[in-house]
């Protein structure tokens, strides 16, 4: 459910474009502040955004890996991804190869090893940080965020999902890690508040979200 745009022309908050539109000022506000890319921090922003424009989300927890352009090629052709017991030899045997993953490692005091995303009632994924992976490999040309529709098995945690972005290939899997509800990126309202109203104002600014949905205190 969203509330009706404020022009006819606008897209519709929550559809597709009305996301890509808010992971670019997503990104002008972190290049804006010198704030590092953080899919906690960018995520329960993304979350209360939405909400003041009627748009009901839920914040998922996910691991995701990106196949660079070769790799990509290669699952394109044969048609599927490989199996676990397959990944080391077929990454061997592909010249240039490489992937990159999100939401591995281990959870340390004060930090959060996982990665998290919005996906909205309607069944669209949103991750507004998958900037973090370009960071991570210089051979890999990333936008700074995905929108794509999920698959209900997605959706109710029984599969993967695997989408295009350029020429490489992201596959999400959700997981059960929710310790990112103990951080204070996640519970600190004095420390996303200022970033949901500067994002709110830049979007109000760009015809996308009436005026008055930005709060007055």
């Amino acid at each position: 459910m969203s509330r009706t745009p404020p022009n006819s022309t606008a897209p519709s908050p929550g559809s597709p474009t009305w996301l890509d539109l808010l992971g670019q000022v997503l990104a002008e506000d972190r290049a804006a502040a010198g704030r590092p890319p953080s899919s906690l921090l960018e995520t329960r922003v993304s979350l209360e955004v939405l909400a003041a424009c009627g748009v009901t989300a839920a914040a998922v927890p996910v691991q995701v890996v990106i196949f660079n352009a070769p790799l990509a090629a290669d699952i394109r052709a044969r048609g599927s991804l490989p199996t676990e017991q397959e990944m080391s030899a077929w990454m061997a045997a592909i010249s240039g190869g490489a992937t990159v993953g999100l939401g591995f490692g281990e959870d340390v005091p004060g930090a959060w090893a996982g990665h998290l995303v919005v996906m909205t009632h309607d069944g669209l994924l949103f991750d507004p940080a998958l900037c973090i992976a370009a960071s991570m490999a210089a051979d890999l040309s990333l936008p700074h965020s995905l929108v794509r529709s999920v698959t209900p098995g997605f959706r109710n945690a029984t599969q993967l999902d695997a989408f295009p972005v350029d020429d490489c290939l992201a596959a999400y899997q959700r997981t059960e890690n929710a310790r990112y509800r103990d951080l204070p990126a996640w519970s600190d309202e004095a420390v996303r508040a200022p970033i949901v109203r500067r994002v709110l104002q830049r979007l109000a600014a760009a015809g996308a979200i009436p005026p008055r949905t930005i709060p007055t205190h």
